[in-house]
């Protein structure tokens, strides 16, 4: 691969790349044998060919402009080690749609991943209280998007950041123009602040969303804090369990979504009724969903056994 380097403190950057055609990359680890710890300011850019690029755990910076406008690159891991994104590193990846962030993160550059409209799955690697790295893009973008945050115990809060629009609204009467914002978005990009992300702030907002956002999306919003119970106090897992218990397509929804873990809990919390397990049930029969007609017939017997008649001699 046409890589080219620059050796500067016995360690090597990456200056850029001069091939047309292969779709995946392997940065290498070593040059002349230095190590790889950079990646330097537009070293990939306008590489519209690349779908994917590995790097190598010996990386360290990815600096301006790195991999701007390389419009078809679509994942992205980052190392472990990784310290520091510059300014527009990511800029208009337009199909990039996920991206792990190390906790070595100290510092990611202003609209490091500004125009990337698909990124929708973001996980980052943290400390509680650190969640807040994740800033930078949520305020450069408007779209729904799902970070899961991975913490150093083990669990996980998997959250979605629903999408918002602003609009300006002309008032002649008083010469100005009124703004309006919709969708609940901007209210939940605001949980992550300088100390980290407010789970209860999070959870006291679903009242919101219920009103201004798509169904589907509340509904997944209710099972990711039910599946992932980050910092999930009662009443707020009462909530989530109260609303996926009023819609009669919930099972359905899970279905089609390949979510069996959450189709199960819901069973464990005997959240489906009568009316709901039996439209659950017709559905799976009828679009071969052989493995979830199982689950629910064995929930049906359960919680709703058959009753014999009896009969007076």
């Amino acid at each position: 691969m046409a890589f080219e380097f620059k050796i500067e403190n016995e360690e090597a950057l990456l200056a850029g790349y001069s091939g047309e055609t292969d779709e995946v990359i392997f940065v290498p680890e070593r040059y002349e044998g230095y190590p790889v710890t950079a990646v330097g300011d537009h070293a990939f850019y306008q590489h519209k060919e690349i779908h994917r690029i590995h790097l190598p755990e010996s990386i360290r910076q990815i600096q301006a402009y790195a991999f701007a406008e390389c419009r078809f690159l679509e994942q992205m891991e980052l190392p472990e080690g990784v310290t520091f994104i510059g300014d527009y590193a990511f800029y208009n990846c337009i199909r990039l749609k996920r991206i792990n962030f190390p906790s070595t993160l100290d510092q990611m550059g202003y609209g490091s991943f500004k125009n990337d409209t698909e990124l929708t799955d973001i996980h980052l690697f943290t400390a509680p209280g650190d969640e807040n790295s994740v800033n930078t893009i949520l305020d450069d973008t408007n779209h729904e998007t799902t970070v899961t945050f991975h913490y150093p115990d083990g669990s996980c809060g998997k959250l979605i950041f629903t999408e918002f629009y602003l609009d300006e609204v002309p008032n002649i009467e008083a010469r100005q123009f009124n703004h309006l914002t919709y969708g609940s978005g901007s209210m939940y990009r605001n949980c992550l602040g300088a100390s980290g992300m407010d789970y209860r702030k999070y959870d006291e907002l679903f009242s919101f969303a219920t009103h201004m956002d798509e169904l589907s999306t509340v509904c997944q919003m209710a099972v990711n804090r039910l599946l992932y119970p980050r910092e999930l106090g009662q009443e707020a897992k009462d909530q989530y369990l109260d609303h996926l218990a009023s819609l009669p397509d919930v099972p359905i929804y899970l279905m089609d979504t390949e979510q069996r873990e959450a189709l199960e809990l819901l069973m464990q919390e005997r959240v489906l009724d009568k009316d709901i397990l039996e439209k659950a049930l017709q559905y799976g029969q009828n679009h071969g969903k052989s493995e979830y007609v199982s689950l629910l017939i064995h929930y049906k017997n359960q919680w709703y056994p058959a009753v014999e008649k009896e009969y007076d001699l």
